[in-house]
């Protein structure tokens, strides 16, 4: 039984930083390098306030998730970016990178070493259910990049960030959902990857 005088510690951690009108494709916006700024001092304050590892962190980027229509979303690389996200005490990165509108994955080999990167690896937005083949080809360009104990996979964004509006069907999440599942086992066992 636990001593209740003992500190109790969140088990996890959520914090939610909007930085709206970030866009690449505008980089004369100068509001746009104080809200990365910003974006990381929070992040660290909540590292610090709650004590939590920031290897147990993980920060999603997200470009819009509220329609389907890929125009409406925001684009351009993460090149803006890696400078800041580099800076920042989180253990993961969970990014867009599916979406052409990511840009290329090579622009983060910048990323600290010690920092896992989660690859978007099917487009939540589109009806379309990836083919194992095209998953684990774009896996294997992000673990030929950043090594197999880094790269993590996952949907571009959530399947139904508003839940009366979701951007696909259950059963095409699913079907997507199982792509990942099976283009992960593929390559665990492929670089000998333990969990």
């Amino acid at each position: 039984m636990p001593d209740p005088n003992d500190e109790v510690r969140p088990r996890s951690l959520s914090v939610i930083i909007v930085l709206s009108g970030v866009s690449a494709e505008r980089p004369e916006a100068s509001a746009v390098p104080f809200r990365y700024a910003v974006a990381a001092a929070a992040m660290d304050i909540a590292v610090e306030i709650h004590a939590v590892n920031s290897e147990r962190i993980a920060l999603h980027m997200c470009r819009g998730n509220w329609t389907a229509d890929e125009g409406k979303a925001l684009s351009g690389d993460y090149r803006p970016l890696v400078e800041t996200l580099s800076s920042m005490r989180v253990g993961t990165m969970l990014l867009e990178l599916c979406t052409p509108r990511a840009g290329e994955i090579e622009i983060l080999t910048g990323l600290p070493a010690a920092m896992r990167i989660g690859i978007g690896a099917c487009n939540q937005k589109h009806a379309h259910v990836e083919s194992l083949a095209s998953v684990v080809a774009h896996v294997e360009r992000a673990i030929n990049l950043f090594g197999a104990e880094r790269v993590l996979l996952t949907p571009d964004c959530g399947f139904a960030t508003f839940a009366d509006n979701p951007v696909n069907s259950e059963r095409i999440a699913e079907a997507k959902l199982g792509v990942l599942a099976q283009a992960a086992a593929a390559l665990r066992a492929k670089h000998r990857v333990t969990l």
